[in-house]
């Protein structure tokens, strides 16, 4: 019994790229246009890939308005195809990563000091003594009168 439904999975994986490869084969013809200068460009990779996205939203859209299955039996074979894909490959997915908190770490990245190497109203001689005197002052105006 499970080795039919591994060949039904195996078939149907086949059909996925296939119809997975002549979308993003369709969607790079029609961006690609007359120019083949664009191939390099970031901003219509991104584009593209945007593109390759909306039909795979628009083809699971028609699955579940067809078929009896919910988003969250999609969710759990997508997350067990996902599984099973970085056993075979543990590193499938790193570079995807890596891009990812690379773009987090660039634009969470601030250089303190040339930040407020700028600012006027920056104080390079702060005194960290000075509000230990200040919290005293702030202590007795809210004393109990009782």
């Amino acid at each position: 019994m499970v080795i039919k439904a591994v060949e039904k999975i195996v078939d149907a994986l086949a059909l996925l790229m296939e119809a997975y490869t002549e979308i993003q084969t369709t969607v790079e013809a029609d961006f690609s246009g007359e120019d083949d200068e664009d191939d390099d460009n970031p901003d219509m990779n991104v584009e593209v890939e945007a593109a390759i996205v909306n039909e795979l939203r628009n083809s699971l859209e028609a699955f579940i308005d067809a078929e009896d299955f919910s988003t969250e039996e999609i969710a759990s074979l997508i997350s067990g195809l996902t599984e099973a894909l970085e056993e075979i490959d543990p590193d499938v997915f790193e570079d995807s990563e890596d891009e990812l908190y690379d773009d987090e770490d660039d634009e969470d990245e601030t250089d303190d000091a040339s930040y407020y190497e700028d600012d006027e109203d920056f104080d390079d001689g702060y005194d960290d003594d000075e509000d230990l005197e200040d919290d005293d002052d702030f202590d007795e105006d809210f004393e109990d009168d009782d």
